[in-house]
C-alpha cells in the first residue's frame, strides 16, 4: 500500500503540475503580459533553487522527511488555490505572484531532493526501490506526454484561474495520501552549515582537477541558461501570435513529452562516444532553433517540438554517464550537487535576458542571439572533444 499511495500522491501532483504550467502561460499570454515579465516569473520559479538548492538537499537528510514532503505540498495547495481565486476575482498583482511563485519555488527545492531520498525508507529491498523508482519514471513519462495537452483542453472548457485552483487541490490530495504512507524510522544528524560549505568545497575542487567536467560545466550552464527560455518565452510567444490557443501551447508540450521519451529509448542506440553524442543533441537543439527563425509552420512546430523533446534526454544521459565515470563514488553527493546548482545558476539570467530582449527589440534578435551562443558553444564542444582524443591518444602511447 505504501507504494500505491506514493504513486497515487506523485501521479496526481504532476497532472497538476502540467495543467498549472499551461494554464499559468497562457494566463500571462491572454493578458498581454510583456516578454520580460514572462521571463521574471520563471526566473522567480528557477531561482530558490540555485540560492538555497543544495542546503535544502542537505537538509532533508537532517530532518523528518515524511513531514517535509507533507508541510511542503499543504503550502503550495494553498498558495496555488489562494492565486487561483485571486485570478477569479480579478484581484492578483504582479507582486503578489512573484512572490508566490518564490515561495513555491522553496517549497518544490525542497520537496524534490526529500522524495527522491524517501525511497528507501517507503519499500524493503533493492528490487522494490528499483521497481517504484521505474514506475515513477513512468508516471513521469506518461504526464509529461498527456499532461499538458489535457491542460491545454481544459483550458478550452475553463479560465486559467480554474487550472491554479485544480493544481493546488491536486498538492492537497497528494498530502493526503503522503499521510497514509508509512516511513521507516529516521536518524538524524545535527546540521552543521560548515559541514555543508566544506562538502561543497570539495565538490568544485575535484572538477576543476579534471579537464572534462572542468570544461563541461560552464558548456552546460550556457545550454540552460539559452534552452529554457527557447521552450519557455520564445515558442509559447511564437505559438500565440501565430496560432493562438491554449491547446496548441499544451500540443507542444505534450510534444516535448513524446521526444523525449523518443530520446530515452534511442540513446542506448545512438553509435556514438558520450561527447559525441552530446555534440548530437546540442547540433539537433540549434537546427531546431534555426528553423524558427527562419519560418513558423504546423511540420515546423511538431518537428522543433519533437526535436527540443528529444535532445533533452540524450544531452543528461550522456552528461550523467560522464560524470559517473569520472567522479568516484564518496564525491558523488558534493560533485553532483554542486552541477546541479552550478548548471541552474544562469537560468534565470537567461530568462531575464531573453525577455527584456524579446520586448525591448524583437523576438527574431532574441533566437538570433540564441543561435549565436548555441554554436559558441558547439565550437567549444568540439575543441573539448579534440582535446579528449589527444590526450587519450597521448596515455595509449605511453
Amino acid at each position: 500500500m505504501n507504494s500505491l499511495f506514493f504513486l497515487i500522491g506523485q501521479f496526481i501532483s504532476q497532472i497538476g503540475d502540467q495543467i498549472y504550467n499551461v494554464g499559468l502561460l497562457w494566463w500571462l499570454l491572454k493578458n498581454n503580459y510583456s516578454p520580460k515579465i514572462l521571463g521574471t516569473i520563471f526566473a522567480i520559479s528557477v531561482i530558490p533553487s540555485v540560492l538555497v538548492g543544495p542546503f535544502l538537499g542537505v537538509l532533508s537528510d537532517k530532518l523528518d522527511r515524511k513531514k517535509i514532503i507533507i508541510y511542503m505540498d499543504i503550502v503550495r495547495g494553498m498558495l496555488m488555490i489562494h492565486i487561483g481565486i485571486l485570478c477569479v476575482n480579478n484581484s492578483i498583482s504582479l507582486y503578489y505572484l512573484f512572490m508566490a511563485t518564490f515561495i513555491i519555488g522553496i517549497c518544490s527545492a525542497m520537496f524534490d531532493p526529500t522524495i527522491l531520498s524517501s525511497i528507501p525508507l517507503i519499500v524493503d529491498g533493492d528490487k522494490n526501490i528499483i521497481k517504484l523508482q521505474s514506475r515513477m519514471e513512468l508516471i513521469r513519462n506518461l504526464v509529461s506526454v498527456f499532461g499538458p495537452i489535457f491542460g491545454g483542453f481544459l483550458l478550452t472548457i475553463v479560465s486559467p484561474a480554474i487550472s491554479f485552483i485544480i493544481n493546488g487541490l491536486s498538492f492537497l490530495i497528494s498530502a493526503i495520501m503522503e499521510m497514509f504512507i508509512k516511513f521507516k524510522i529516521q536518524t538524524y544528524e545535527k546540521v552543521i552549515i560548515k559541514d555543508i560549505v566544506n562538502d561543497f568545497k570539495l565538490g568544485v575542487e575535484f572538477i576543476k582537477k579534471n579537464y572534462i567536467l572542468r570544461n563541461l560545466m560552464p558548456l552546460f550552464a550556457i545550454i540552460n541558461m539559452i534552452g529554457l527560455p527557447i521552450l519557455q518565452i520564445i515558442v509559447p510567444l511564437l505559438i500565440s501570435k501565430n496560432i493562438g490557443n491554449s491547446l496548441s501551447i499544451g500540443f507542444f508540450y505534450s510534444l516535448l513529452g513524446v521526444g523525449g521519451i523518443l530520446g530515452a529509448l534511442l540513446y542506448s542506440k545512438i553509435p556514438f562516444k558520450k561527447l559525441n553524442i552530446i555534440l548530437i543533441g546540442i547540433s539537433i537543439f540549434t537546427f531546431s532553433t534555426m528553423l524558427l527563425l527562419i519560418a513558423w509552420n504546423t511540420i515546423i512546430f511538431i518537428l522543433s517540438a519533437l526535436a527540443y523533446g528529444f535532445t533533452s534526454p540524450i544531452i543528461q544521459i550522456a552528461t550523467n554517464m560522464i560524470f559517473l565515470e569520472n567522479v568516484p563514488n564518496e564525491m558523488r553527493g558534493k560533485v553532483f550537487s554542486f552541477r546541479r546548482m552550478f548548471s541552474q545558476a544562469f537560468m534565470p539570467i537567461g530568462l531575464f535576458g531573453i525577455g527584456y530582449i524579446t520586448q525591448k527589440i524583437s523576438i527574431n534578435v532574441s533566437i538570433f542571439i540564441s543561435i549565436i551562443i548555441l554554436l559558441i558553444s558547439l565550437i567549444k564542444l568540439l575543441k573539448l572533444i579534440n582535446l579528449n582524443k589527444n590526450i587519450q591518444t597521448k596515455i595509449i602511447k605511453e
